[in-house]
């Protein structure tokens, strides 16, 4: 919907998630709350540097795979693994 989100994030392409076509997710979204792993988890990031997220909106930015999305605890263990080797260099 133009205007919902900022001029600078509507100019990218916005990918929403299998939760947007499903029943009622627009009024009735925190039955929903539960699949929102799975519904991240279900994009291909691969290729992109940053992840922006919102309440209401993601950015995606063309990068390596070394570039990781942080959502779980033990994601940042993976991350810190990342940098250290980056330092390393």
């Amino acid at each position: 919907m133009n205007g919902s989100v900022s001029p600078t994030i509507e100019k990218h392409p916005i990918r929403t998630s299998f939760i947007q076509r499903l029943p009622f997710s627009a009024t009735h979204y925190r039955y929903y709350l539960p699949l929102l792993p799975i519904a991240i988890e279900s994009f291909d990031l691969t290729g992109y540097d940053l992840i922006i997220s919102s309440s209401h909106g993601v950015a995606l930015v063309d990068g390596s795979m070394e570039n990781i999305m942080i959502t779980r605890p033990e994601d940042l263990t993976i991350g810190e693994a990342i940098l250290a080797a980056r330092n390393r260099r």
